[in-house]
């Protein structure tokens, strides 16, 4: 697997393990490699929202709807 893929496993991980700011690092660094990741952004948006940031969380999610309308 790729480096993007291997922190979008360990973002999960980590929320799963409610480590959550952790888990926000982790899909952060994913998309310091790629910020057009949309699945990444998904997953950010998530763990964003579990945290109580729902602005943040919004954005997350508006970036990764137009991620996945270009790929289409």
């Amino acid at each position: 697997p790729n480096e993007i893929t291997l922190h979008n496993i360990h973002g999960m991980i980590l929320l799963s393990q409610k480590k959550i700011q952790e888990s926000i690092n982790s899909y952060k660094k994913a998309l310091n490699i790629n910020p057009n990741d949309a699945d990444t952004c998904n997953n950010l948006g998530i763990v964003l929202w579990k945290a109580g940031l729902a602005v943040e969380s919004v954005v997350s999610f508006e970036k990764a709807i137009k991620l996945i309308g270009k790929d289409e």
